[in-house]
């Protein structure tokens, strides 16, 4: 089985540095840049960003489940952004492994459409019926509703702090779904 999952909102939550400073203009953003997350630029972009608490783990634990080859990142966002957000976290995604939006929206898909057996699954904070979701599933050649879980939005805002507790029982029932789905194909 491959694996794709999403990125922003899924493992990381992430914003356009100056938008987030001026809106979260009274928090102490040292202390949460140091504690929880990262500044950094990609293309000329100044990015705050937040790994989702416990999201190393659920890549690890598809990984060891699944085959390292088998876990991959599909994101709406552009590729560039996604490899920088993978090296600033260690994510453990080779390139190749992460799918941008310009390679499967367009009409000059950089991949051509992936075909592998076993089946398909779709991880992704988004609703089955959103258009990012169903571009994903459209490159994917097509996923029943039984392909996809919806994982649970991860935004982080000056209100909004992560809650290791919660993102770990979150990651822990994908990760229960995705074993009984996969019972239910053995069958």
């Amino acid at each position: 089985m491959k694996i794709y999952v999403d990125l922003d909102e899924t493992l990381i939550s992430s914003h356009y540095l100056d938008s987030f400073l001026r809106i979260n203009k009274h928090c102490d953003h040292k202390q949460w840049w140091f504690v929880s997350g990262c500044a950094y630029s990609i293309s000329r972009e100044e990015y705050v960003t937040y790994l989702r608490p416990h999201a190393k783990y659920f890549l690890e634990a598809l990984r060891e489940a699944y085959g390292v080859d088998n876990v991959l990142c599909l994101t709406a966002a552009m590729y560039d952004y996604a490899v920088g957000v993978n090296n600033e976290f260690d994510l453990g995604f080779t390139n190749d492994q992460i799918i941008g939006r310009e390679h499967y929206v367009g009409s000059a898909p950089i991949y051509e459409n992936l075909e592998c057996g076993g089946g398909k699954l779709l991880i992704d904070n988004a609703r089955y019926d959103n258009i990012n979701t169903s571009r994903k599933i459209t490159y994917l050649g097509g996923l029943g509703e039984d392909d996809y879980i919806k994982a649970a939005e991860f935004y982080v805002t000056e209100h909004t702090l992560p809650e290791p507790e919660i993102d770990r029982n979150e990651f822990d029932r994908i990760l229960s779904l995705i074993k009984l789905e996969q019972q239910k194909t053995n069958l």
